[in-house]
C-alpha cells in the first residue's frame, strides 16, 4: 500500500468524522488553494458576516465543482444528470453517514460525543477560514493570515497540527504543520 492509499484511508475515516468524502474534501481544498479569496474558492468569507458564511460553508463547494465539472464535460443532458446524480449520492451518504454512527455508537455517545465534536469541527472549519482570510481595508488587498493568539487558536493549533497558522498553509500545502515552516525556512 503506497502513501497516497494511506491518505485516502485516513480520509474516508475523517470523512466519516466531518460527513464529508474524502473526495468532495480534496475537491474543495484544491479549488480553495487554486482560487483562494474569490468567486471560485469554494469557502470565501470576504464580505459576508461570520454567520452567514457558517450556514452557507457546507453547501459553497457545490457551486465551485459544477462549474469546473461542465468546464471539462460540456453541460448538456447527459453530464447535467451525471453530476446531479452525483450530487444526490454525496448528500444521501450524508446522511447515511449520520445513522451509521447513531448504530455503530449507540444514541448516548452519538448526543453526548458525536454531535458536540461535530458541532466543534464545524465552528472551527468556519473560524479557521473566516478569521485568516480578511479584506485589509486599508490597500482593499485581502491578506491571509497566521493566528496562535487566543486559548482556542493555540489549542487547535496543538491537537490540529498548526491549521490557525494558514498562510504558511497556502505557502506550502503540503506540509503537516505549518506552524514550523518560518523554521524550515531559516
Amino acid at each position: 500500500m503506497n502513501f497516497r492509499s494511506h491518505n485516502q484511508i485516513i480520509g474516508e475515516i475523517a470523512g466519516l468524522i466531518t460527513l464529508v468524502s474524502y473526495g468532495a474534501s480534496c475537491l474543495n481544498h484544491f479549488f480553495h488553494h487554486k482560487h483562494p479569496d474569490t468567486e471560485d474558492d469554494p469557502h470565501c468569507p470576504i464580505n459576508i458576516s461570520f454567520l452567514k458564511f457558517a450556514m452557507l460553508a457546507p453547501f459553497s463547494g457545490t457551486k465551485v465543482i459544477r462549474e469546473n465539472f461542465y468546464l471539462i464535460h460540456k453541460k448538456n443532458f447527459e453530464t447535467f444528470v451525471i453530476f446531479h446524480t452525483s450530487l444526490l449520492f454525496h448528500f444521501i451518504s450524508i446522511f447515511l453517514k449520520v445513522i451509521l454512527l447513531f448504530i455503530l455508537i449507540g444514541k448516548n455517545a452519538f448526543i453526548l460525543y458525536f454531535i458536540p465534536a461535530y458541532l466543534v469541527y464545524i465552528y472551527v472549519f468556519v473560524d479557521v477560514n473566516y478569521s485568516t482570510h480578511v479584506l485589509d481595508k486599508k490597500d482593499n488587498k485581502i491578506k491571509i493570515l497566521n493566528l496562535n493568539e487566543s486559548y482556542l487558536q493555540k489549542y487547535v493549533n496543538w491537537v490540529g497540527l498548526g491549521i490557525y497558522f494558514h498562510k504558511n498553509h497556502h505557502l506550502n500545502k503540503k506540509m503537516v504543520n505549518p506552524k514550523y515552516l518560518n523554521k524550515l525556512l531559516s
